[in-house]
């Protein structure tokens, strides 16, 4: 479908495609927009008067959800062709005269709609290749480079604005058990499961990645330690709830906890994200050590 906007209310349009089918667009701002779904093709009819509303009108139609991807040819008479040159700088796609042949107009949009098909076959591409990049193929959970940069920043934010940011390394107890057991396949479920229930379980402000084999970080900015420490637990207490036909053995965890807080002296030389986690992990150390299926904070 090719669509024809009437910037000034001409009607009919010169736009005469015989091999597309072709639909009028009548509107004065891009309200009537609203309602399209996502359109392929614009032509433009620029008359005389028109000139001056196209640059502003293109930005408007690039920022528009129905027509940011769409092609969009400027339709104008001849001697105006000139004064809108400019337009191919703003998000114009092509400008034509009124006097162009059918063929070569139709020739002109079979082009732009071969090159809007390989543009949105390479951002779907790039969409897939930017999720890969930051997220865990197996859970779906942000990876771990994901989760190291997004610590720092909120490192960078705590020193500058004050706060704090309290990291969470979880751990799943006896996993090598569950894998030698039961196999891979089932070990990949119980890491599934654990996933999701974390997921399930945080603010809308934190952050759950998987940090790599059977371990994940939990990042919580400005949380007070007591608020952390009941999360830690309602954490525990729920994977531990988590029922699977896989294994007969429950599952459970073990958490360390860190935390860096500007409003602490002791603290205020962490540098990144690396020693943060150190904490966290040495924190899930002694976790183990207490009987696994616990919480144990890092201490100085």
């Amino acid at each position: 479908m090719i669509h024809v906007l009437q910037m000034t209310g001409r009607i009919p349009p010169a736009v005469a495609l015989p091999n597309f089918a072709v639909q009028s667009v009548v509107f004065d701002d891009l309200g009537a927009l609203g309602e399209q779904q996502a359109l392929k093709c614009l032509i433009i009819d620029v008359d005389r008067d028109a000139p001056r509303r196209v640059i502003p009108l293109l930005i408007d139609l690039r920022a528009h959800a129905a027509t940011r991807y769409a092609s969009l040819i400027l339709h104008a008479d001849p001697d105006i062709l000139e004064h809108i040159r400019d337009a191919l700088d703003c998000g114009a796609d092509d400008i034509v005269g009124t006097d162009i042949s059918n063929p070569e107009l139709t020739h002109r949009i079979q082009i732009h709609q071969d090159h809007l098909r390989t543009n949105a076959i390479l951002r779907e591409s790039s969409i897939i290749g930017l999720n890969a990049a930051v997220t865990d193929p197996l859970t779906g959970l942000y990876n771990r480079r994901y989760a190291q940069s997004h610590i720092n920043l909120l490192l960078e934010d705590a020193r500058s604005n004050g706060g704090s940011v309290t990291a969470l390394m979880v751990d799943i107890d006896h996993f090598k058990f569950i894998n030698d057991a039961h196999g891979h396949f089932v070990g990949d479920q119980v890491i599934c499961s654990v996933a999701r229930t974390l997921k399930s379980a945080i603010r809308a402000s934190d952050l759950v990645a998987r940090f790599g084999g059977e371990e994940f970080v939990v990042i919580l900015p400005n949380i007070s330690p007591k608020d952390a420490n009941t999360l830690a637990q309602r954490l525990r207490r729920k994977v531990s709830e988590i029922t699977t036909d896989a294994t007969p053995i429950a599952i459970t965890i073990r958490i360390g906890i860190s935390r860096f807080d500007t409003a602490e002296l002791f603290e205020s030389d962490l540098e990144n994200y690396d020693q943060l986690l150190k904490e966290a992990d040495q924190a899930l150390y002694h976790a183990k050590r207490a009987g696994r299926n616990c919480v144990a904070y890092y201490s100085h």
